[in-house]
């Protein structure tokens, strides 16, 4: 006997889930017709719509799986993609693969210590009085807004560089920036005169970064 569903939300919605029918088949027991001799601890013929049932639900399920590895992958896809094209494939990945990222920029953090004087091509001096900064040309002294100067800061504390894996020979460096901290220490950029490579502390490189931020400090002075 077909029993079909009546419910079209269940016919629909739900069935199709677990099912690869429209209707809901099965044989029914039928308990007139079942001898009683012999017939203790013997199934139903109905007891096979069980087993449909689950072979479908496994179907089901098997590709919902299929589905979510399907999902995931995309996801990985769309991941890599937006890494090549921002900063590069994280070192963790390449080193899995075997492979070297196609851009290889570093970050160099100068200002971890707080910075109290910033001296510009050994002419300029911006310094800071109280809560406000000055800069010094020459015999001249005037006041520098200081929430620029602090967005400088944060803007050009943590330089996009790419190091230099051979120490350049034979270059001669002049000071770019030199920076004066809190707690007494001293440091400065210095650039090559022939190659545009910088130079800070024992670290070698190149960046476009600090060009830029170099720059924007001349603006802020102006």
């Amino acid at each position: 006997m077909n029993k079909k569903l009546s419910n079209p939300i269940q016919e629909q919605l739900i069935y199709p889930l677990f099912m690869n029918t429209k209707c809901l088949c099965a044989l029914v027991a039928q308990l007139d017709r079942v001898p009683d001799y012999e017939s203790g601890g013997r199934r139903f013929d109905s007891f096979r719509a069980y087993h449909f049932f689950l072979r479908s639900f496994i179907l089901s399920l098997n590709v919902l799986v299929r589905l979510n590895f399907l999902i995931l992958g995309l996801f990985l896809v769309g991941y890599t993609m937006y890494s090549l094209s921002h900063d590069g494939l994280p070192q963790s990945v390449t080193s899995i693969f075997g492979v070297e990222s196609k851009k290889s920029n570093d970050y160099l953090t100068w200002c971890d210590t707080r910075a109290k004087t910033v001296i510009l091509n050994d002419s300029i001096s911006l310094f800071q009085k109280g809560k406000s900064w000055h800069a010094k040309v020459g015999v001249q002294e005037k006041r520098i807004d200081a929430i620029a100067i602090e967005k400088w800061f944060s803007n050009y504390c943590r330089l996009n560089v790419k190091f230099l894996k051979n120490r350049p020979k034979k270059l001669v460096y002049s000071n770019q920036l030199g920076i004066q901290f809190v707690n007494g220490a001293q440091a400065s950029f210095q650039k090559s005169s022939k190659l545009n490579i910088f130079k800070w502390q024992t670290k070698y490189f190149e960046s476009q970064n600090l060009e830029k931020a170099i720059k924007d400090l001349k603006q802020l002075i102006k």
